[in-house]
């Protein structure tokens, strides 16, 4: 039974509707979220490395005035645990200084050659050690050879993404609930005169053929759809009487000459 049911339900449609515009309102809404996502991410990710850009720019200016000892003093500044990465590499790929974040053990990084970094800010990514995180990188070849590399955790920012995501997650149920409300109602008001244009041809099927649909004074399809029904069925009422006045006459002018035979009989 609920099965009928639920296949009647399914060609209705209202329902049809319904289920068409909750799932593009549903699209729309992740679209949309998506996104958001994108950019969010991507204007964390500029603002990181506009903060990385000028901490290596400040590491720069600090070894050409005191050297090694200069991006030394810099790190010192930082306190323990730094929040920067910060390493300076020799020629001779021998490490002059180290700075490292919170979790972070020498051991757990690749050795560098400076040979194959460029004289411009290259990019990269580092994983730190149990791939909780990653590091970004802006690696730079000064004119001496060595290799300045500054760099930040992303746990700031996969922290605000991961909000931002659990956030997004708990919104979208109740938007979804009350788009689906909102499109029903919308399905709802829309099939209305449909509605009172199947009732209206019930009705007259069952021989009420003064019924008449009702309609409102506006401009919509509907109400212009159900103004021409009833104009026709107006139509068919005045034919249906122009035949029972036909009739009519037709019997009236019928009986004096059949009432005439009928006598004529009777005498016979």
């Amino acid at each position: 039974m609920y099965l009928k049911s639920l296949k009647r339900l399914r060609h209705r449609t209202g329902f049809r509707l319904t289920v068409w515009y909750a799932g593009l309102y549903l699209l729309y809404t992740l679209v949309l979220g998506g996104l958001t996502y994108v950019l969010l991410a991507s204007s964390l990710q500029q603002r990181d490395h506009q903060h990385i850009a000028m901490e290596l720019h400040e590491m720069v200016e600090s070894y050409a005035r005191s050297g090694v000892a200069g991006v030394q003093h810099g790190v010192d500044s930082y306190g323990q645990p730094s929040y920067y990465f910060v390493r300076l590499t020799g020629a001779d790929r021998a490490t002059l200084v180290l700075a490292l974040p919170a979790y972070w053990v020498p051991s757990a990084l690749q050795a560098l050659d400076p040979g194959r970094v460029p004289a411009t800010v290259v990019w990269d990514d580092i994983a730190t050690p149990d791939d909780g995180n990653r590091l970004e990188v802006a690696s730079l070849r000064l004119a001496d050879g060595v290799v300045l590399q500054v760099g930040a955790m992303t746990q700031v920012r996969a922290d605000v993404l991961k909000r931002f995501r659990a956030s997004f997650a708990l919104v979208l149920l109740p938007m979804l609930a009350l788009g689906a409300a909102g499109v029903a109602v919308l399905a709802v008001r829309t099939m209305r005169p449909l509605q009172s244009l199947i009732r209206t041809v019930q009705s007259i099927a069952a021989g009420a053929l003064e019924t008449r649909v009702a309609t409102r004074q506006t401009a919509s399809e509907w109400d212009e759809l159900g103004r021409l029904f009833n104009t026709m069925l107006d139509q068919i009422a005045v034919l249906i009487q122009g035949m029972h006045d036909a009739l009519d006459n037709v019997a009236h002018e019928l009986r004096t000459p059949v009432a005439r035979l009928r006598a004529s009989a009777e005498v016979a």
